[in-house]
């Protein structure tokens, strides 16, 4: 079999994988709208208090409509492949890759856009149905720039958090069972990237530490590009980052790839 259909292949494995742990997806939608509820309950409860009208500079209704925004977004952004990376290297399943030839990496990536795709197609449909009815209460309307503009965000954003992902699982070269840490990573990750909270709220020392980080370029950014936050002539710019911070975690997770390797066992497979 040559690569090009090797690779195929792993994407449809991806794709077979995304529709056949269907009720496990509906589930993490789900799991998106309890968290989301929760902060909206709070939310009101901070406005209500709030005698300007306003907290930590917006208004009732962009904060409602962030709050619900970055629940989708993250879930869009989620990547997850942390864990099947974390099993092959503890279990041995990486043995088989090593001796064969195709790429560890390029067989992973090729299985999460399977799995992606149906899922990022799930994802659009609610995002749409999101911002038509933000606009028919006139919370706020997006230009057709903007969604373009968004839609390059969010790719980029996807790699980024793939590449966030994969280098969280080398964690299991050296701790065995990394399940714990990656839920604190995972949580750390996204409250750094704006999935929780927008991150004007931590004030702006912590946001301008932040700013050298990739973390706000996955919810964060993209979502400011809707909501008009971000003027038309800086998106270009972020999306600049973008691309460096792809070419920078892709260095970086070959470099953490090979020290790991030096203490991979092999153990199993």
């Amino acid at each position: 079999m040559k690569k090009k259909e090797m690779y195929l292949r792993s994407f449809q494995i991806g794709l077979q994988n995304s529709m056949e742990y269907r009720f496990n997806f509906i589930l993490s939608i789900f799991s998106t709208i309890v968290p989301t509820i929760t902060q909206l309950f709070l939310w009101n409860a901070m406005f209500e208090s709030s005698a300007t009208g306003r907290v930590y500079g917006y208004t009732y209704s962009s904060m409602i409509m962030y709050t619900i925004l970055a629940g989708v977004v993250s879930k869009l952004m989620a990547a997850g492949c942390e864990w099947s990376v974390a099993a092959d290297i503890r279990d041995g399943g990486l043995n088989k890759y090593i001796v064969k030839p195709i790429g560890y990496f390029r067989y992973q990536f090729c299985c999460f856009l399977g799995q992606k795709s149906v899922q990022s197609a799930v994802f659009t449909v609610i995002l749409a149905i999101i911002l038509i009815v933000a606009k028919a209460n006139s919370f706020f309307s997006v230009a057709p720039v903007r969604l373009l503009y968004f839609a390059a965000a969010v790719v980029l954003g996807i790699l980024i958090n793939m590449f966030l992902g994969f280098m969280v699982s080398a964690v299991a070269f050296w701790i065995t069972e990394a399940w714990s840490a990656f839920l604190i990573l995972g949580l750390a990750i996204n409250i750094a990237s704006g999935g929780v909270f927008p991150l004007d709220i931590f004030g702006e020392k912590v946001v301008t530490v932040l700013k050298f980080l990739p973390f706000q370029y996955t919810v964060y950014f993209p979502i400011n590009i809707l909501n008009g936050n971000i003027v038309i002539g800086d998106i270009f710019p972020s999306l600049c980052i973008q691309v460096a911070w792809i070419v920078i975690l892709a260095f970086m997770l070959q470099l953490l790839w090979k020290i790991g390797l030096r203490k991979y066992e092999a153990v199993g497979g």
